[in-house]
């Protein structure tokens, strides 16, 4: 017996994902919300499965004590998370401009580099250097702003991700409709 193709699944998925990606961002304030939410609980499960591995693994495993610290520190991290969303969110933008900043600071220093060597698109790389750093300093200093980008970043990609897989359920419905009519 052959096992049926269940087109609608991927067409399933991509509809929800669409809806999702529609409603964060219309409305990136509860979703940004959520996600820190869902950030803090992940954490915490990610935390309490480390303790059980430490735990199973501390007469066979040496290094079993690091596991454990991690898993403590991701249980706390989760916590702290859940109870005050506000700084966590806070830090979440500040880690996001720090992480833009290192990225701009990286490519002004291959931007100098490569203007060294007389390379004609150097100024480009200058160029998008000073908006990575511009980008960073607006994140670190208005957090808020990087939580909406965030949020319509994820957003933006879970419509793609969502048109993707309708656009893959009804073509491989349309496969199947093919082979089925092609065996006849």
């Amino acid at each position: 017996m052959e096992k049926e193709l269940n087109w609608w699944v991927p067409a399933l998925k991509g509809l929800v994902f669409f809806v999702l990606g529609i409603f964060i961002i219309n409305q990136p304030d509860t979703a940004s919300e959520a996600f820190i939410t869902y950030i803090g609980l992940v954490l915490i499960l990610i935390g309490i499965a480390l303790a059980a591995f430490s735990y199973y693994t501390r007469n066979k495993l040496e290094g079993y004590r690091n596991y454990l610290i991690l898993s403590i520190v991701l249980i706390a991290l989760g916590v702290f998370t859940l109870v005050k969303p506000e700084l966590a969110e806070k830090l979440l933008g500040i880690t996001l401009g720090l992480v833009v900043g290192f990225s701009g600071v990286m490519n002004l220093l291959v931007a100098l580099s490569i203007r060294k060597q007389k390379v004609p698109f150097w100024v480009w790389v200058l160029v998008v250097s000073l908006f990575e750093l511009l980008i960073a300093y607006v994140f670190i200093f208005n957090t808020k702003i990087a939580g909406l980008t965030l949020m319509t970043v994820l957003g933006v990609g879970m419509i793609v991700f969502g048109m993707a897989n309708v656009i893959i359920g009804i073509n491989l419905r349309r496969s199947i409709s093919f082979i089925k009519s092609s065996e006849q």
